[in-house]
Formats: structure tokens, sequence, C-alpha cells
């Protein structure tokens, strides 16, 4: 089964910019994928002879000191989460999807989104002493 379009057709997502199209270690296209809990993955298009596939980049930078590493989507058995891809070295997470643009209050280096309403989001900052929101409110 493959996830569908409005139209009916097969979802088909972009490539992360700045990532390389070519699979590295058979040269084949790459693509996005979905898995069973419905988080992104990046997959070879040369599939079942090349396995290689790695997590979904976020374009945001782990906010942990001297990590280095990007928050990357991931998936459990309580569904979508977004965690370092520094793991094990790095164990930091989010359930909410992260945002790259900095909080215009206190300058917390990314935003997160937040459900408001049925199809409806608003941006918050994740630092617990401020109070930023914007967006969709109700």
């Amino acid at each position: 089964t493959r996830p569908v379009n409005s139209n009916g057709e097969p979802e088909t997502l972009p490539l992360p910019e700045g990532l390389d199209p070519k699979c590295e270690k058979c040269g084949a296209p790459l693509t996005v994928k979905r898995n069973r809990q419905g988080s992104l993955f990046i997959a070879c298009t040369n599939y079942p002879e090349c396995k290689h596939t790695r997590p979904y980049p976020s374009g945001v930078r782990c906010p942990k000191k001297d990590c280095g590493g990007e928050l990357v989507e991931r998936s459990s058995q309580r569904g979508i989460f977004y965690g370092c891809s520094n793991y094990p070295k790095c164990r930091f997470t989010l359930r909410s999807r992260p945002v790259n643009r900095p909080c215009t209050n206190c300058g917390h280096p990314f935003l997160i989104e937040a459900p408001a309403a049925p199809d409806k989001t608003t941006l918050k900052c994740p630092n617990k002493k401020c109070d930023f929101v914007e967006g969709d409110q109700e």
C-alpha cells in the first residue's frame, strides 16, 4: 500500500534541499517514503538489491550544547517524534514538529508546531519560560 494525494495518485514527496540525490552505496536515485506509522524517511530506489535508508531531516540543529546533530523524524509505537541524529550519544527528543525559525521573544533557536483546532496549527516557543505563540488561535 502507498499513500495517495487528493487526486488518487501515489504520493510523491521532494527530497530535502541540500541532500545528494544519489544513494551513497549503489548510486541509484533516492526517494522519500513513509513507514507504517506515517513518519518520513529517505530510501534507495534500487530496493531490494540496495536497502540503504536514512532518517528524514527537519532542518533544525539539536539545541544541546556541543552536540552538532540535527533533529530528524522518527517513529515509535506512540507515533511520530523528532530526535537527534547523534542518538544514542545525544538523547534529545521532541513530540512536536520543529520549525527552523528563532523565537522573537527569547531567541530560542527554533519553534514547534502545536495543534490549535482541526486543520489549524500554531507556532510556539519550546522554552517553558517564554509565552510566545504565533498563528491561528481560538
